[in-house]
């Protein structure tokens, strides 16, 4: 599956959204699963973890998630619903 624009801001959002308490723990097969809810089909792990936008967020997420920690800033998506399927 190619990435588009929308799938990569999408990715983004749901990895800056993340809750474990309702999710479980950020991993890639988790983001990928729900991503496949949403959309029929994903990537691949490697794929994603080879995107270097997608790499970064995730693993400052996951140090968020361990440390407690929030990040600077968050960047407002404008359109953005939060309609992630669980």
């Amino acid at each position: 599956m190619h990435l588009r624009d929308d799938h990569i801001d999408y990715l983004i959002t749901m990895i800056d959204t993340w809750e474990p308490d309702v999710f479980g723990g950020l991993t890639w097969g988790r983001v990928l699963e729900r991503f496949k809810k949403k959309h029929g089909s994903a990537p691949t792990e490697r794929t994603l973890r080879n995107h270097g936008r997608l790499k970064a967020r995730f693993n400052q997420k996951k140090k968020q998630l361990r440390t407690g920690e929030e990040p600077i800033s968050r960047v407002n998506r404008p359109g953005f619903t939060g309609d992630f399927i669980s």
